[in-house]
């Protein structure tokens, strides 16, 4: 038997856990130090700010349309140590990035920024095709979208915990998405559904791993 739990969208879920998903405007922190940008994907609103840190070594923050053709705009800073850059997003979509001086390791990173305002008016008859399974989840969670086919080509499920930190990302693929949550903590998470740059679905989540 399928079960529909908590359905809402993104502003009703924010308001029930504090969490700033909604058009409040937030700043996230992501550090640089050795081969890494930490986190090195989240999704954030329009509106929001990105605030990178560089914790140690000599980096960079290379966002530029002339590097990643497809980023929405430019942003980026020169290499240095010891330096914090700030960019605000105002446009939706996905960016990509890199350390020039550390890119041939894998030291990359990305932000989907999406439109949260969209997400109350859109996508409506998607949602209502939506079943997460079981709530509380042992080791694995099951995402089912009946209406797959009228998703993005780059949806995906994105984790967060309740501090808004991205814990975890799935692309989606066909009408069940199963989740591995055996790396996840025995407590309550906050789980979007995005497709293109909307949220299409916001729900509680827990597991007992």
């Amino acid at each position: 038997m399928k079960l529909h739990y908590l359905k809402s969208f993104t502003v009703i879920a924010a308001i029930a856990t504090g969490i700033q998903f909604s058009n409040a405007q937030a700043t996230h922190d992501v550090t640089a130090s050795g081969m890494t940008f930490s986190p090195s994907s989240m999704t954030i609103d329009i509106g929001d700010t990105v605030r990178w840190t560089n914790v140690s070594g000599t980096h960079n923050v290379n966002g530029t349309t002339a590097t990643f053709a497809s980023n929405p705009e430019s942003f980026g800073n020169s290499l240095g140590t010891g330096w914090v850059y700030k960019h605000k997003f105002t446009i939706a979509g996905t960016y990509n990035y890199r350390c020039d001086q550390h890119f041939g390791g894998g030291m990359t990173g990305s932000i989907t920024v999406v439109d949260p305002t969209a997400s109350l008016t859109e996508n409506t008859d998607i949602s209502s095709s939506i079943s997460i399974y079981p709530i509380p989840a042992s080791k694995e969670l099951t995402v089912q979208i009946d209406k797959f086919d009228q998703l993005a080509e780059n949806a995906s499920i994105v984790i967060y915990d309740l501090v808004g930190k991205e814990v975890l990302r799935q692309n989606i693929n066909s009408v069940n998405t199963v989740i591995n949550t055996t790396s996840l903590s025995n407590t309550t998470y906050i789980l979007n559904i995005v497709s293109g740059n909307t949220v299409i679905e916001t729900s509680k989540v827990s597991f007992t791993n």
